[in-house]
């Protein structure tokens, strides 16, 4: 099989797993958080082939769930896509400027999701008392963040694409 076909079905596959594991992302019961599994494929596509690989992943994921939930260009869309767009630079900045852990990759993705989300909620609504909640936010998003980086360092580790 050529080498470009391989990475291509690859990458489908990855784009078809963040799609179920987005859809499927249990809640955490507390102002709409979720656990944010879908960030594992981001994290290992960008390991594997790079920001452009992760940057296509997350925006296409996005936007197939979108469709898939009826919330295309509805506020969902907006929060999401301005989530995942804001976290997955983050993420691609500082894995170029620093030699980060996946740990760290996966949290520094995990904390920048929900800025995103609040800051669309508050342009969208002209409302600023949004951003009360962001401390609580983001500590869930810390610790959600460690334990979808712990599922990534194993998911590495156990395809023989670890660190």
């Amino acid at each position: 099989m050529h080498k470009d076909t391989k990475k291509m079905m690859h990458l489908t596959l990855f784009l078809a797993l963040s799609i179920v594991l987005h859809f499927f992302d249990p809640g955490l019961g507390y102002l709409g958080a979720k656990l944010g599994i879908a960030n594992i494929v981001g994290v290992v596509v960008l390991k594997w082939y790079g920001p452009k690989a992760m940057i296509n992943n997350n925006l296409l994921r996005v936007l197939v769930v979108s469709l898939m939930r009826g919330t295309l260009f509805n506020t969902p869309f907006y929060t999401s896509l301005v989530g995942v767009g804001l976290s997955t630079l983050v993420v691609i900045i500082i894995n170029r400027l620093m030699d980060p852990s996946i740990l760290m990759l996966s949290v520094v993705s995990s904390i920048f999701h929900p800025i995103g989300q609040i800051v669309v909620i508050s342009k969208l609504y002209s409302v600023n008392q949004i951003f009360f909640m962001l401390p609580i936010l983001l500590i869930l998003s810390i610790m959600a963040g460690v334990a979808s980086g712990k599922v990534t360092e194993e998911v590495l580790n156990r395809m023989g694409r670890s660190e």
